[in-house]
């Protein structure tokens, strides 16, 4: 939680509300997180960004979500708490899966806070998100780079 830490190789599961909090000058790296049981009125994020960060990297990770209402997003970005943040966001070849949205990345207290310097590319999407395996409310300026992201097989 917080700033500067690295995680490799962590299993996360059992998780009642959010996983990890995604901050400034951190790693999450090959790592698996699944299996979250969501406490009643709790809405669930595998990984949360939610003030402006800068060096974040989350690359190589398997992050499964559930399909209920309290499982909000496997990643969700938003910097909510502000400030606004100039990034980078390296969100690279990971096996995203579930949730009302898988990927969320979305501008924070309704317009007040924006994140830039994203870079999605080689993540791959279980389709079985709530409602949609991606949404985006950032502008394209926002991003640095978006490629080869796509569906994969359902879950087995």
């Amino acid at each position: 939680m917080g700033n500067k830490w690295a995680a490799f190789r962590v299993n996360i599961h059992s998780q009642q509300s959010d996983g990890v909090k995604l901050g400034s000058n951190c790693v999450l790296k090959d790592s698996f997180i699944h299996d979250f049981t969501p406490s009643r009125g709790s809405h669930a994020d595998a990984g949360q960004m939610q003030t402006g960060v800068h060096n974040l990297t989350v690359t190589h990770n398997t992050i499964l979500m559930g399909r209920s209402k309290a499982d909000n997003a496997a990643l969700m970005f938003s910097p909510d708490l502000g400030p606004s943040g100039v990034g980078p966001v390296d969100i690279s070849d990971n096996l995203l899966g579930g949730g009302g949205i898988t990927l969320r990345i979305v501008d924070g207290n309704d317009g007040q806070f924006h994140q830039s310097g994203y870079s999605v590319s080689g993540n791959r999407f279980v389709p079985d998100a709530l409602y949609q395996e991606v949404r985006v409310g950032e502008p394209l300026r926002a991003f640095t780079h978006w490629a080869d992201n796509r569906l994969t097989r359902q879950r087995d």
